[in-house]
């Protein structure tokens, strides 16, 4: 059973050259999906639904624009999938050799099975639903399969100002978060006339629409919902005051739900917001920001990011306050993102320390403590951070440094000693006759099996050595011996 659990993690990163596919149709779910590089594309009638792709202990699902679809990670003997908005909606879990799907409720909705070279896919009725031309038996994507049944229903996308920086002029002409665009007054478009394509297609034409509004001192049109509202427009159609041309500080997002109505909703959620747009009774965007001053800064110090006095869509409502902004892109960051920049930041200014050892030996690292005794694989202060080349050169994420992370206080080794002449041991034809662009593992290797057959012709074993090395500020240059 672990060697199976560890292939469902294994096919997320299989190579193009161990490209598998795997077919299923479900009721009205039918799609595909095949390794591309690091991730796992889904595709429905050849358009991509979906991906799949890595992220820390979990695979995260994104859906055909690339916005969270969902999760899948495993707790205990689950595998536990999330939607878009973190809800539990089934799990897999191993009953012998066959793999059962249940839903949140826990009821069963399907399994998976290896037989022979494949993977076949069964629903709750035991019917066959698809497979997998391989044995490392793929997980289905279920919370692309729910956004995929769910797009099967009529849908219409409207685009909404997910974000909008309070000291740009869009919102000194009286635009907020929540907005949903219509269009620009004396521009003959509107979003209606894009609602036959799809939700990224569509938003593609609204792109260009606003970059044609941009152009222009002009007004804007939008919908603006009533608190609370939920599936019938109860809000007023708003024309913004003039907005000078240039970049005008807000960002938006084109879907079929948002906080006030959601996909089933959405067809006549859309038609009721064009119909009183149509009517032409347009009310004047008032302008009502508090102060900068209103709201705290963080305090925090960002390489490569700046805050901004913004008002954005959290948890499917509008909220003031100052953001953390890319320098790069404009990108608003997210708390977790805020702080991955913060840890490569501290990991980077840390210091880089060089680490020679005995051949291949095993080198561990503590934060608490500087001494030990035996070998440290069994201390629980000690953990390990890599292996040494057989020349004894300790290398790590492909540097021949190590960045000590912060408070780190002892390293220590275990390295098996063989009583060998390591000049005769490269000098064997076994390794003078590898290749000159052998990889590094591979002689590492070869050059192994020669010290324990030269070991083993002189009736020694190797002796294990342990040691263990305080970490002193200032010295970059430690020989674990």
């Amino acid at each position: 059973m672990t060697r199976i659990l560890a292939a469902l993690l294994a096919v997320l990163s299989a190579s193009p050259c161990l490209a598998w596919t795997i077919h299923i149709k479900n009721g009205s779910v039918t799609y595909d999906g095949r390794p591309l590089g690091n991730e796992i594309v889904y595709t429905v009638k050849g358009k991509q639904a979906g991906t799949a792709r890595p992220l820390g202990n979990e695979v995260v699902y994104r859906d055909a624009a690339g916005q969270p679809a969902g999760s899948v990670r495993k707790l205990g003997n689950d595998w536990v999938f999330k939607d878009r908005n973190g809800a539990v909606i089934g799990t897999a879990v191993f009953y012998g050799q066959e793999l059962v799907y249940k839903d949140a409720r826990g009821r069963q909705t399907g399994s998976a099975r290896v037989l022979g070279g494949k993977t076949e896919y069964r629903n709750e009725r035991n019917m066959d639903i698809g497979s997998a031309d391989t044995d490392s038996m793929p997980l289905r994507p279920l919370p692309l399969e729910k956004i995929i049944a769910e797009n099967t229903i009529p849908v219409a996308c409207l685009t909404r100002v997910s974000g909008i920086a309070l000291e740009m002029p869009a919102a000194a002409a009286g635009l907020r978060a929540g907005d949903i665009i219509i269009g620009f007054e004396g521009q003959p478009d509107t979003v209606f006339k894009y609602q036959k394509d799809d939700c990224s297609a569509m938003h593609r034409s609204v792109v260009a629409l606003v970059n044609r509004g941009n152009k222009a001192d002009s007004a804007m049109i939008v919908y603006r919902p009533a608190s609370g509202e939920h599936g019938t427009p109860q809000g007023q159609i708003l024309k913004t005051l003039v907005i000078p041309q240039g970049k005008r500080g807000f960002n938006y997002q084109t879907a079929d739900s948002g906080p006030s109505y959601t996909q089933k909703e959405s067809v006549a959620y859309a038609a009721a917001i064009k119909k009183l747009y149509e009517a032409g009774d347009f009310t004047a965007a008032t302008v009502s920001i508090p102060g900068p001053d209103s709201a705290a800064r963080d305090t925090r110090n960002v390489s490569g990011a700046h805050q901004e006095f913004r008002e954005e869509i959290v948890n499917n409502a509008p909220r003031i306050g100052w953001y953390w902004v890319s320098d790069k892109d404009g990108r608003v960051l997210t708390e977790e993102a805020v702080k991955g920049m913060l840890d490569r930041e501290k990991a980077a200014a840390g210091a880089r320390i060089f680490i020679r050892s005995y051949p291949g030996a095993r080198i561990y690292m503590s934060t608490q403590t500087s001494e030990g005794s035996g070998d440290p694989a069994l201390s629980n202060k000690y953990r390990l951070i890599g292996t040494a080349d057989m020349n004894g050169v300790f290398h790590y994420s492909g540097n021949d440094y190590y960045t000590l992370p912060a408070g780190a206080r002892g390293l220590a080794f275990s390295a098996a000693v063989y009583d060998v002449d390591m000049a005769a041991v490269m000098q064997d034809p076994r390794i003078t006759g590898l290749p000159a662009n052998s990889h590094q593992a591979v002689r590492d290797a070869m050059i192994l099996q020669v010290m324990n057959s030269m070991a083993a012709a002189k009736g020694k074993s190797p002796e294990m050595k342990f040691g263990y090395l305080p970490l002193q500020e200032g010295k970059t240059e430690y020989s674990l011996k």
